[in-house]
């Protein structure tokens, strides 16, 4: 019976073939986990369900019965807290315990029992857990410590009743001032949530937890990571389990430790414009950053708001006590570290009494989620209301503090919702005075800032207020303070984002209307968007604005506004700071959402803009434009929005569309590239790409060529047939020498079913000339120092396959006229595929290896020549192995501790070549074991795999035999092809080049097992019975 069900799969339309795909994946996921823990397979098979198990838990969660779910639950727990295990698999186990205890509802502390010390142990055996990074061999793993803290909150709930006593006698001992682990023990005991004793008293509770850190705290240096430490840990405790314990007899000393913590000054008068004497009260103490600061105040007042009780008011009392004591450094001369301390404990004490407040209406609660406190341990209106009166006056006087308006504004919110109506009436208090005197405009600014913040519980509470207020800040609109015109304009944002202006704010329309239009055009005529930081302050509000007078405003409204803006833009040359760029960035903002009427004139802004050329900002420019094309087709939701963007494209005529495809094509946004490949795919069939192919250059052959690999990809798996205009591209792109659109033909040369005869012939066509293109370019040879032979040389004679790709047409001349060495450009695009160089015309001998296993499949004798050709040509001027590079190999063969593979040389590059063209035509053998009757293609498989082997029996005069044997056993054993061949050898017919492989097999064998026979076990199935001593011969 699953436990918990997931609600979006509630809202699946086929809901039973989902019940059953997740038990049998869960069936699958146990037994694998099953199988894989009894054959120890802990690397690949333990791991591989793992994932599955997390992948699992994120589809369907607990779709799964309560046994099932504790048995996961202890198989995670006994496998991630096992030092014996690798570092991946015990984050696996962790990702997927913290999934299993996510939705402790399903679980009762009495249902589950896990024991402390195993996670208490690897806690121990991490020791690096700070640095966030474990090493796993080669690679590093990133574990982070709070990662590993919440699993262990979701564990502490199920540990043993006397958990807590056990973890308190194990770090009580080194818990003090004068030992070394001082901070180890602490981060340990943070790790540790505390956990309540059944059956034990307040008292026993407090002697073990509250006295000791109570203790612990003062010994500590202020500003140290212990500090920090002690303080999360009595705060959970409080806050946890403020029902159950009285704090009152120790909230004195909390608080004295709370006010110690925040390091005010003393040597200074409060008020006083002269500097302090001491910087804290204990001593300098170390320095905090600002989010350090910010962290250890949230915990602070967690701690004071955890502790306070519905039927006494000391906590109240002490905190308003404690608000006292701070009250007189809240000047504007005061600036610096306690000032900082200061905003945000008010900030964290509002947030923290809030977050309280909504658990304890709503039922729930965000710290312990199995345990919900009584309804006789939530906090009374009373003590709501003097808490309200408490932090009501400090969070209005940080408006005389300079650099604290964020914190004013969160205050300000967070106040707001605990009581609105006083709070909005002292707010038109202080902002009416300030409003008429503009003596202080940083206190009007801030002002302004927090009436935006609660501009939605000004409509709500205070209705009659809306329109008077806009009024008295509507003379505040002007350039002559940017600062004061970007807080009044949040102001009148946040308002009329909530008042409709043709119905609530009819009186104010017009005038609003036409002061936020001359300050537009003021802005957006004069000095322009990105010219100066002035005009960047007021914008950003002034658009929102735009939108919605747009969206909210009458019929109108909009068509004032759009004439407005096709004025602005009419006639404007399109310079950086043109006023149809700003235009432009307020539909980029907002394109989701746009009136139809207004699209189309936007994407022939956009196009305008992509269009022009020249000045300082031509690339931001580009990205605006191509976020307003993008959202505006809304490429990432519906196939079906592309329709719209292109009618849209094409009321403006039949070019319109053209420019918008040349100019995503021209664009360097990737985004432009995305647009471009889904328009080519909605356009393939409406005949308007066969008129833009002519004016398109490589790169945009290029980009078009990507999105038509995704389209054939999907054609592909849909069994349908590509379509004539398809393939023509593909032959184009092939024709424009660009290598990525010719892969893009093998692809799906596998799947011959696919492709009609005609259009096989017609793929097979387009790279027999793409390969005659790439051979002329490629010619000479990139190896030329390693084969020392002509390149123009004839094939041998015992090899009938003579017929090479240079006697075809002559390169493109569009090839040659793109400017630059064509041949390098060649390599460079060949030749940097991945982050290993591979050589040109090995990536051209893969191609024609799949092209031959497509044709394998068919009948079409016409073309065979022709890919054999190809292959035989790439494969006579093979490489040969280097006797400078074999020399090196051996002499790095006795430093076990060097990475001789990065330092072998072109030798080892043209050996691991050959390996793995050998692979591949073995491969390609095996698999061609039963052809038809009428196909030629094994026999010259067989010739081919000879022709490959031949290099690796040729030693030059100055080298011995067992040199060479030595640098291939070397190169063998460092690439995996040679392990591949053990598998194929006997497809091999130049028994030379087999024995000689057999030999370096042995090698690379014997080098890993000290066995013997199993080495000869292994190489029996390839010995030659006319070759007695075939792979027992000693290398």
């Amino acid at each position: 019976m699953p436990q918990k069900v997931k609600g979006f799969n509630k809202k699946v339309q086929e809901v039973a073939p989902t019940d059953q795909e997740s038990e049998a994946w869960i069936t699958a996921i146990i037994n694998g986990l099953a199988l894989a823990e009894q054959h120890n397979e802990y690397h690949e098979g333990f791991m591989h369900w793992i994932n599955e198990l997390n992948n699992y838990l994120q589809m369907f969660e607990l779709h799964f019965s309560k046994e099932t779910h504790l048995q996961l639950i202890q198989l995670m727990y006994q496998h991630m807290t096992n030092l014996e295990h690798d570092s991946l698999i015990q984050l696996g186990c962790m990702d997927a315990l913290y999934r299993l205890l996510k939705h402790t509802k399903c679980l009762q502390p009495s249902d589950l029992r896990l024991d402390w010390r195993p996670l208490y142990n690897l806690a121990r055996h991490y020791k690096n857990f700070q640095s966030s990074i474990i090493r796993h061999g080669n690679d590093f793993i990133r574990i982070s410590w709070r990662q590993f803290q919440r699993c262990a909150a979701r564990a502490s709930p199920y540990f043993e009743p006397d958990a807590t006593r056990q973890i308190l006698d194990e770090l009580s001992p080194r818990l003090c001032k004068t030992s070394v682990d001082f901070e180890t023990q602490s981060h340990y005991l943070a790790l540790l949530p505390v956990c309540f004793l059944p059956g034990v008293s307040q008292a026993d509770t407090i002697d073990l937890w509250a006295k000791p850190i109570l203790k612990f705290w003062p010994e500590s240096a202020i500003g140290t990571k212990v500090e920090a430490l002690l303080a999360q840990t009595l705060a959970n405790l409080v806050d946890e389990w403020h029902d159950c314990i009285d704090w009152e007899p120790h909230l004195a000393n909390l608080c004295s430790l709370v006010h110690r913590s925040m390091r005010l000054p003393v040597g200074k008068a409060p008020n006083s414009m002269q500097p302090p004497r001491i910087l804290s009260s204990q001593g300098h103490g170390h320095d905090r950053s600002k989010g350090a600061e910010d962290r250890l105040m949230g915990k602070l007042a967690a701690l004071l708001i955890g502790a306070i009780r519905p039927g006494s008011d000391a906590a109240v009392n002490h905190i308003g006590k404690l608000l006292r004591l701070v009250e007189p450094y809240m000047h504007p001369s005061n600036s610096g570290r306690w000032m900082l301390s200061v905003a945000s404990l008010i900030r964290k004490l509002l947030t923290k009494l809030v977050h309280r407040l909504t658990d304890e209406r709503h039922g729930h609660s965000h710290k312990v989620w199995w345990r919900l406190p009584p309804k006789e341990a939530h906090i009374s209106d009373s003590q709501r209301l003097a808490l309200f009166n408490m932090l009501l006056e400090p969070a209005f006087m940080l408006i005389h503090a300079r650099g604290y308006t964020i914190s004013m504004a969160s205050c300000a919110n967070l106040i707001c919702q605990l009581n609105p109506g006083p709070f909005l009436q002292r707010l038109f208090v202080e902002l009416q005075p300030a409003l008429m005197d503009s003596s202080q405009p940083h206190r009007l600014c801030a002002l302004l800032l927090m009436a935006s913040r609660v501009g939605l519980a000004i409509v709500r509470y205070s209705p009659e207020e809306v329109v008077p207020l806009l009024h008295s800040v509507l003379p505040l609109l002007e350039l002559s303070n940017p600062l004061r015109l970007a807080a009044a304009l949040s102001l009148i944002k946040e308002l009329i984002h909530e008042i409709s202006l043709d119905t609530s704010l009819e009186e104010f329309s017009a005038l609003f209307m036409d002061r936020v239009l001359a300050i537009a055009e003021s802005l957006l005529t004069g000095t322009g968007f990105g010219a100066s930081s002035k005009s960047a302050a007021g914008l950003s509000p002034l658009l929102e604005i735009f939108y919605n007078m747009l969206m909210q405003g009458s019929d109108e409204i909009q068509s004032i506004l759009i004439n407005k803006f096709k004025t602005w833009s009419a006639g404007a040359a399109y310079e950086p700071e043109g006023a149809a760029k700003t235009v432009l960035r307020l539909f980029a903002a907002f394109s989701g959402s746009l009136p139809s009427s207004i699209v189309p004139w936007c994407i022939e802004q956009a196009v305008a803009t992509l269009e022009a050329e020249g000045g300082p900002e031509v690339a931001q420019e580009e990205r605006v434009s191509s976020k307003l094309l993008w959202d505006i087709a809304a490429l990432e939701n519906a196939v079906s929005n592309t329709d719209t963007f292109i009618d849209n494209c094409l009321i403006a005529g039949r070019d319109q569309l053209a420019y918008v495809l040349r100019c995503c094509l021209r664009a360097k946004d990737k985004r432009l590239s995305k647009l471009a490949q889904r328009l080519f795919v909605e356009l393939s069939t409406g005949g308007l790409l066969v008129e833009l192919y002519p004016t398109l250059d490589c790169q945009a052959y290029r980009k078009i060529g990507w999105g038509e690999r995704c389209r054939l990809k999907e054609m592909t798996v849909s069994w349908h047939r590509p379509r004539q205009e398809e393939l023509q591209l593909v032959q184009w792109m092939a024709d424009k020498f660009l290598w990525p659109e010719v892969q893009l033909l093998t692809e799906h040369l596998d799947e011959t079913n696919v492709l009609e005869k005609q259009d096989l012939l017609r793929c097979v066509s387009c790279l027999s000339a793409f390969a005659q293109s790439a051979w002329q370019v490629l010619s000479p040879p990139p190896n030329e120092a390693d084969d020392p032979t002509d390149s123009n040389a004839a094939p041998p004679s015992d090899y009938p396959l003579s017929v090479s790709l240079r006697q075809g047409p002559k390169l493109p001349s569009h090839l040659l006229r793109r400017g630059g060495d064509s041949a390098a450009q060649l390599r460079i695009q060949l030749g940097n595929e991945g982050e290993e160089k591979r050589d040109a015309r090995q990536i051209l001998l893969d191609l024609f290896v799949r092209l031959a296993k497509a044709i394998a499949a068919t009948d079409l004798s016409e073309i065979l020549q022709q890919a054999i050709a190809g292959i035989t040509a790439l494969m006579l001027p093979g490489p040969r192995v280097s006797v400078t590079s074999t020399l090196d190999v051996l002499r790095l063969r006795d430093n076990a501790e060097s990475d001789w593979l990065l330092e072998l040389g072109r030798g080892q590059d043209s050996a691991t070549r050959h390996l793995r063209r050998l692979t591949g035509f073995c491969q390609l053998r095996s698999q061609l074991a039963w052809p038809r009757a009428n196909s030629r293609l094994p026999d010259i498989v067989d010739q081919l795999i000879g022709l490959v082997g031949s290099p690796y029996r040729t030693v030059s005069t100055d080298a011995s035999v067992a040199l060479v044997l030595g640098a291939l056993t070397l190169m063998i054993g460092g690439t995996a092809p040679g392990y591949a061949a053990i598998n194929h050898l006997f497809y091999v017919p130049d028994w030379q080049a087999r024995r000689i492989l057999c030999r370096c097999l042995a090698t690379v064998q014997l080098s890993d097992h000290s066995n013997k026979a199993e080495v000869c076990t292994v190489l029996a199935p390839v010995s030659d019975p006319h070759c007695p001593n075939m792979g027992h011969d000693k290398p």
